[in-house]
């Protein structure tokens, strides 16, 4: 990243030795602890401006002691995601460090759904769910819509009306959207909405896309 001050170096004069990494091995320091703190307080103010204008999870990759670090006084603690120990992962190019975190995405990718439909069985059983796109249309314009789950391949036009969708009835009438389900997903974040895509054909008894309602 090259944007909110990322990559982030440490403000100090002995910067090298402040880095994450730097003195891997070394008998510890209670300087060498104290640079770190301060160098990943500045990390942590700085993914903090990342993180208001997105709502993804941070997959965190360091020792264990750097982990620990941040994350035990981090402002972000709740959108940490993985952890995954690696010693000089500072040191990776940027396709690299993706291999290393793949298999830590994806566990964290199947979790939430695993955990997002269940929350959809546990709406379905308190009449608290839509399914549908129309259905869903109604109800996240409303603001009730709390998790959305979408099929990841799931596609449809339509033409949004006011509380309603209507079917296209061709391509080229001029109100259709291409893709309603792009609506509905970032409507829905406005709202303050949790947002998971399930894998196809896992929401096919409820029409592809489906929500657990605040009420």
């Amino acid at each position: 990243m090259t944007a909110f001050g990322f990559p982030a170096k440490p403000e100090l004069p002995d910067h090298q030795d402040a880095e994450p990494g730097a003195n891997f091995g070394n008998q510890p320091s209670p300087y060498r602890e104290e640079r770190l703190r301060q160098y990943l307080r500045d990390v942590d103010d700085k993914l903090a401006d990342v993180l208001r204008t997105g709502r993804g999870p941070v997959h965190v990759v360091g020792t264990t002691n750097q982990i620990n670090t941040l994350v035990e006084r981090s402002r972000s603690k709740g959108r940490v995601g993985e952890r995954v120990e690696r010693a000089g992962a500072d040191k990776l190019t940027g396709h690299a460090l993706l291999d290393v975190l793949r298999p830590a995405r994806e566990t964290y990718t199947a979790e939430r759904q695993r955990e997002a439909l269940d929350r959809l069985g546990e709406g379905i059983g308190q009449r608290r769910f839509a399914a549908g796109t129309d259905e869903i249309c109604q109800n996240v314009q409303e603001g009730r819509v709390h998790l959305l789950l979408v099929e990841d391949g799931f596609q449809v036009s339509a033409v949004p009306e006011a509380t309603h969708l209507r079917p296209a009835a061709s391509a080229q009438d001029p109100d259709v959207e291409d893709d309603i389900v792009d609506t509905l997903v970032e409507t829905a974040l406005e709202t303050g909405a949790d947002v998971v895509f399930v894998p196809d054909d896992a929401l096919a008894e409820h029409g592809r896309v489906a929500a657990v309602l605040r009420y």
